[in-house]
């Protein structure tokens, strides 16, 4: 098995290189500014600071602010995006091998750009085999401002946060372990969440100080985003609850920031995730810390500490539930600069203090190789060690590979 996944890896290197060519701008902001997706991204998707003022700007770079656009172009307005992937999972002393090929995901980004003299406006819209529609961004956004300082606001779907450094997408495509794990017993966690909502923030460029604040529409029973209607909870029908969240990051130079993130909101009652039993209503609070410092240009060390705390944690209503926490260390490379990036992550969490034998560790190696002309290979393997309980192994170990080719025009 291990021969064929090198081989699988080998083959996808290889064609990678017979279909590269001359680096050239080719998704619809490219195309728009005629530049170079590296104006923007150090290794895709991660930003850089020019990157990240240019989506809170509006898809426009902050001196463009307040001025007329150019003629329309429907290609500065749309862009597609199809990903291919291959998958091996194993848990070690257990005949449960996996190894499947498979389309991934379809994604199309229709109405995305800067218009008039101060909005713009996101679809991202994906589509899985077997799967609806996902709406992961469907939000329009105003700015007013200088280029030294603008507020913005933005109304819509849109994802849990627009981060920076450690806070931005990671170089591969497994995410830190706190950010995508459900705690005990509520169906929350802290991405995925492309919910409906309404969002201010204010962006200082001479201070490199960000700040935004946003109501939601919060999650469903089943840890599903709310895009739309009353949302109304199971046992208070007449309530129409609502989440918020506040993002605050500060640059220490332009390669370089910390990050804040505050999350309150309630997990409706009703089916518990375990699907052993009647999840009562959750007030809960998520609290995140992200930095990131270039240390040399070629190499940047990042980390995240995340902290919950729920209302399931009293244990007159649910003893088995407590406070969470998790964190995690990486050490990000970049030995030809813009073009390979190699990442390595060590995760900890603990869903439950209150739960003994519980924590996942995680140890996670990643390969990034944008082509920067919408051709993209990303490799990841992630080791990963749970604790269990009374009755089972002391541990699950479990072995992941996945490969993803990625192209978007």
């Amino acid at each position: 098995m291990i021969k064929r996944i090198i081989g699988l890896l080998t083959f996808a290197a290889a064609l990678l290189l017979v279909c590269s060519m001359e680096s050239q701008a080719m998704t619809n902001f490219a195309r728009k500014y005629g530049a170079d997706c590296n104006m923007c991204h150090t290794i895709v998707p991660k930003l850089t600071r020019i990157g990240y003022e240019f989506r809170l700007a509006g898809f426009r770079l902050p001196d463009d602010i307040g001025k007329a656009e150019k003629p329309f172009n429907l290609g500065d307005f749309f862009a597609a995006r199809f990903q291919e992937q291959y998958k091996f999972t194993k848990t070690n002393g257990q005949d449960n091998a996996s190894s499947q090929l498979e389309f991934f995901e379809f994604t199309m980004y229709p109405l995305s750009g800067s218009w008039g003299k101060y909005f713009a406006s996101l679809g991202e819209f994906s589509l899985e085999p077997g799967k609806d529609i996902e709406i992961e961004n469907a939000y329009v956004r105003g700015v007013y401002g200088s280029q030294n300082c603008w507020s913005q606001g933005r109304i819509g779907v849109m994802h849990a946060w627009e981060g920076f450094g450690a806070s931005d997408r990671p170089i591969g495509t497994i995410r830190p372990l706190f950010q995508t794990t459900y705690m005990k017993n509520t169906p929350f966690k802290i991405w995925s969440l492309d919910e409906s909502g309404i969002e201010v923030g204010y962006h200082c460029a001479k201070s490199g100080t960000s700040f935004s604040a946003a109501v939601l529409n919060g999650v469903t029973e089943e840890g599903e985003p709310a895009q739309g209607g009353n949302l109304s909870k199971s046992g208070k029908p007449a309530r129409n609850d609502k989440d918020v969240r506040v993002f605050v990051n500060q640059f220490v130079n332009d390669d370089s920031s910390v990050s804040l993130f505050y999350y309150h909101g309630a997990a409706p009652a009703g089916a518990d995730l375990s699907g052993t039993g009647t999840l009562t209503r959750d007030n809960f609070d998520r609290f995140a810390i992200y930095a990131n410092y270039f240390v040399i240009p070629q190499v940047n060390l990042l980390a995240g500490y995340e902290f919950g705390n729920d209302s399931l944690s009293d244990p007159t209503i649910n003893p088995s539930a407590g406070h969470n926490q998790g964190f995690f260390g990486e050490v990000d490379l970049h030995p030809l600069k813009d073009n390979l990036g190699i990442a390595l992550r060590y995760d900890y969490l603990d869903p439950s203090t209150k739960v003994n034998r519980d924590t996942v560790q995680a140890g996670t190696f990643s390969v990034n190789w944008p082509l920067n002309n919408g051709l993209q290979f990303i490799a990841d393997y992630q080791y990963k060690v749970t604790q269990q309980g009374a009755g089972l192994p002391d541990h699950k170990f479990d072995n992941t590979v996945q490969a993803r080719m990625i192209f978007i025009y």
